[in-house]
This record gives C-alpha cells, sequence and structure tokens, in this order.
C-alpha cells in the first residue's frame, strides 16, 4: 500500500493530480492562488502533499501571496523529508508555466458542489428518517438550493466540434504587415542596432493614436489608442526609457511596468525578474488596465528564470502562456531577442536561445544595419506566416534632444535577411549594385536599359538596382523617347 493510500480517510480528499494542480496554482500564482487558499484545507490533501498545503496556506496567511521562488526556503530544517518536499516544489515549478488556472480553479469549484451534494443528500435522507408530519418539506428544503446551484454551474467537458461551427474572424492587426495583434512577436538583432528604439517608436504611437508609418502608397492608419506594458531589466526607467518615450512623443501616463516597490522611490523599484512564475500578475495588470494594445519583453532571455532556452519543448512551455493570454485579450507581444554568434547560420537560427522562439511567433523580424550605409537600418520579416510576402522597410535614428528617434523611409525596400546578416563577409547584391552603377556611369550618362542589362547579366534584380540607384543617388532624365541614368555631380 502507497503513503497516498494509507493516508486516505474517505471520499473527501483530493485526487492526486488534483493537489498537484492546486498546489501549483497555490504556490506560483497571486490571484489564482488566492482563490485556492480560501478554499482548501490541508485536510483534503494526503502524505506529504497535506505539509506542504499547510506551509503554502501558512506563508499566505503571513505573506498574502505566493511563495513563487521562495517555495524551497519554506522546507529548510525538515530533516529527512527534505528532498521529498524539494522534489514537490521542482515538479511544481515545470507544470506551473503550463498550469490553466482556471480549469483548475473549475476543478476545485466542482469538488466543493459534489462534497456539497454528497452533504445535503446525506442530510435530507436522515431527515427522512426521523419522519414526521413535515419530514418531506424539510428534506426538499435541504436540496433545494443544491438543485438550483447544479443547475447554474458549467463544468468543463471534452466534446467534438465541426469546423463549420466555428465563426469565421479575419486577423487585427497592431500594425500591418509586421505586427498581429492577439499574437506574439519576434524582433531580434545585434546590439544597439536599434530593436528597443523601434518598439519604443511604436509604444509612444499607440499611447496617442498617431498614424503608424507607411510605406510605399498605402494609405495612412492610425494606431489604435491605449495602454503599453514594457518590461525591461537592460534599461533603467528613469534614466533611458522614459526619456526615450518623450523623445518619441509618447503619453506617458499611458504606459506602465510591473516589478517590486522599494522604499527609495523609482530608484529602488524592481522589475519582476522572470515569467515562468509570475505571468498570472501580468495577466491581472493587463485586465486591470483595460485597454493594452502592446507588451514588450526586453530582452525575453532576462525573464525566463529557469527555463532552458536551449530546449525547444522547454521553450514552447514557457511561451504557452504567453500566447494565451496575448490571443485573449488582444494585444501585440513583441518579444526582443539578441543574436547568437553562429554567424554561418541562416537568420532563423541566429536567434539566441532554441529555434522555438522563431517558431511560435506568428512574425519574426530582424533589426540590421545596412550593409552600404553605417547610419542605416533595415526591418526584414524573416518570418511571415499571416501575409502573402515578406516585407523590408528601413529606418535611421536621429537624435531628439538627446535620445535616439526613428526618422523612417517611405519606401518598400529589397534585401535578403540572410544577406544582410552575413554582410560582413563579403560584398552583398546591394553592394555589388551600387559598384555598378558608379562603375559604369562615371564616363558619363547612360541608357537606363543598358545598365539593368548588365545588371541582370550579374544577378543583380530590378528592385535591388532601384534601392542602389537610390543609395548612389542616380539621376533619370529622358530624351527622344529613352531613359537615361546619370551619376550627381558630386561623384562623378
Amino acid at each position: 500500500m502507497t503513503e497516498r493510500s494509507r493516508d486516505r480517510k474517505g471520499d473527501e480528499e483530493l485526487s492526486g493530480s488534483m493537489e498537484e494542480n492546486l498546489l501549483t496554482v497555490l504556490f506560483h500564482y497571486d490571484k489564482a492562488g488566492r482563490q485556492v487558499a480560501a478554499k482548501i484545507d490541508p485536510t483534503m490533501f494526503t502524505g506529504p502533499y497535506r505539509t506542504v498545503a499547510e506551509r503554502g496556506l501558512a506563508y499566505w496567511k503571513k505573506y498574502n501571496h505566493a511563495p513563487k521562488a521562495h517555495a524551497f526556503d519554506i522546507f529548510d530544517g525538515k530533516g529527512g523529508k527534505t528532498e521529498t518536499y524539494a522534489r514537490i516544489v521542482r515538479h511544481m515549478a515545470t507544470l506551473a508555466p503550463q498550469a490553466n488556472r482556471e480549469y483548475i480553479l473549475d476543478q476545485l469549484n466542482e469538488f466543493h458542489r459534489q462534497q456539497a451534494m454528497k452533504s445535503a443528500i446525506l442530510k435530507s435522507a436522515e431527515t427522512l428518517e426521523r419522519g414526521g408530519e413535515d419530514a418531506a418539506a424539510a428534506a426538499l428544503d435541504i436540496l433545494r438550493p443544491l438543485m438550483t446551484a447544479t443547475t447554474s454551474t458549467t463544468t468543463r467537458v471534452l466534446t467534438s466540434k465541426a469546423v463549420a461551427d466555428f465563426d469565421s474572424r479575419e486577423i487585427e492587426w497592431l500594425w500591418y504587415p509586421f505586427i498581429p495583434a492577439g499574437m506574439v512577436t519576434i524582433l531580434f538583432g545585434d546590439g544597439a542596432v536599434g530593436k528597443s528604439t523601434v518598439a519604443l517608436d511604436l509604444a509612444a504611437r499607440i499611447t496617442k493614436g498617431l498614424p503608424l508609418p507607411r510605406f510605399g502608397d498605402e494609405a495612412e492608419v492610425r494606431a489604435r489608442k491605449g495602454s503599453v506594458v514594457i518590461l525591461s531589466k537592460e534599461e533603467d526607467f528613469g534614466l533611458i526609457i522614459k526619456p526615450r518615450l518623450e523623445a518619441a512623443g509618447a503619453d506617458v501616463t499611458r504606459i506602465h511596468t510591473l516589478g517590486y516597490a522599494g522604499t527609495d522611490g523609482d530608484r529602488d523599484f524592481n522589475v519582476i525578474d522572470r515569467l515562468d512564475t509570475t505571468m498570472g500578475e501580468v495577466e491581472q495588470l493587463i485586465e486591470t488596465l483595460g485597454d493594452v494594445r502592446l507588451l514588450i519583453i526586453d530582452p525575453i532571455t532576462d525573464f525566463t528564470g529557469k527555463t532552458d532556452i536551449y530546449r525547444d519543448d522547454a521553450v514552447r512551455a514557457f511561451l504557452s502562456p504567453l500566447t494565451r493570454v496575448a490571443a485573449k485579450y488582444g494585444a501585440a507581444f513583441v518579444v526582443i531577442l539578441h543574436l547568437n554568434k553562429k554567424s554561418e547560420s541562416g537568420a532563423r537560427h541566429r536567434v539566441m536561445g532554441s529555434v522555438a522562439f522563431p517558431n511560435v511567433s506568428r512574425s519574426s523580424i530582424l533589426i540590421a544595419k545596412a550593409p552600404d550605409d553605417e547610419d542605416r537600418r533595415y526591418m526584414v520579416q524573416e518570418k511571415a506566416n499571416l501575409t502573402a510576402t515578406k516585407r523590408t522597410v528601413a529606418f535611421r535614428l536621429r537624435n531628439v534632444r538627446g535620445q535616439p528617434r526613428i526618422a523612417w523611409e517611405q519606401d518598400w525596400q529589397t534585401v535578403d535577411v540572410n544577406e544582410v546578416l552575413t554582410a560582413k563577409g563579403g560584398p552583398t547584391k546591394n553592394k555589388q549594385a551600387a559598384e555598378l552603377l558608379r562603375e559604369l556611369l562615371a564616363d558619363g550618362p547612360k541608357p537606363a536599359t543598358e545598365v539593368q542589362d548588365s545588371a541582370e547579366r550579374l544577378g543583380i534584380g530590378a528592385s535591388t538596382l532601384k534601392a542602389a540607384k537610390k543609395v548612389v543617388g542616380v539621376r533619370s532624365t529622358k530624351s527622344a523617347e529613352e531613359w537615361w541614368w546619370s551619376l550627381p555631380k558630386r561623384v562623378r
């Protein structure tokens, strides 16, 4: 007989899996854990789980929040049983990122409902057994509240559903075609290329409902006005983030972060340092604000806690609550990542950590320096699951009151994402096109068709040649029904 079966006294204890689920919520989530703490009793648990429940409830009574990372401290000094409790705590930590708190609370409510039903039936039976003139009416009075509660209680039932019965919905966008609403987007690149500045530029536009950057002949679209949540450990909010947001024109009253306040004002505010145990609090903040359009996590590797970011299954489990919350509230989650050192790999495998990061995202965007212009940046879609084509745009960083600010170029660009990443290894098509233009036009104007034919023989496409024309400053003039290209005087 196992320790668990020896310890059971009847039908009032929870099932084994339910014990683990409830304790996971109790130990790792503040909002849902508070509901669990109010509804459970240690006697409902068995074996070592009973002691874990006792310690967890005592922690809640003293501190009024979940133990989370302090869970191990609760069981110090338990002698030979320490490893038993440590094993349970470790297991709860692995369950926490995937915990479906709504379902677990439904389980707990169903357990209480069943216990209440059992108690009421026994009590009504005893009333009938005692007899008397009003026994039947009294027994019915005992059962009536239970019958009302039963008809109003909903529980989850596993069932099938025909695809035809689902409502068709259109994809909503925070910024078309780059960042979908209600989904996770990856923004990655080397350090100091402008990843965070791009995210803050977008945040500023959202807080005031300003026009989004537009390219080509697209019509102007305004950002849907709302709040923004920023989680960042790399940059100080008072020293770096707030001044940059103000330079971008943000309404900083609509931008929030989440952490722990100290006693020394804003300099003693510590942003949360892991999402694997605090996603419940992040969701609560989003729910409380009510109009969050964008969540920025910069960089996400600062918030992964004990998650092994190089294991595909671990990263997917870590990202699962993020994707669920993003979808639930329709907010775009922009996750910022650095590059690894695998310079020979393709773009998707240059993302720091497991390839699961870009694979789970619906859009994956590279920010990189233009190979032929040190001050210019490309924003290149490496992955675009929701659109027919991958798009590229360009921008420059301008200085506004001592802070970097994005200046977007208005034309679509044509570059190869892998070529941008490996530009240090040799000339790119853009560089080749620019050099070809300077060489062919050095002696004076030439027919455009002649230059285009030369470019085609070298494998340089029309869009790449067009982009190089802009970089070099080539002028086009029409003479005798034919277009001629020439270099600006300063180049010649």
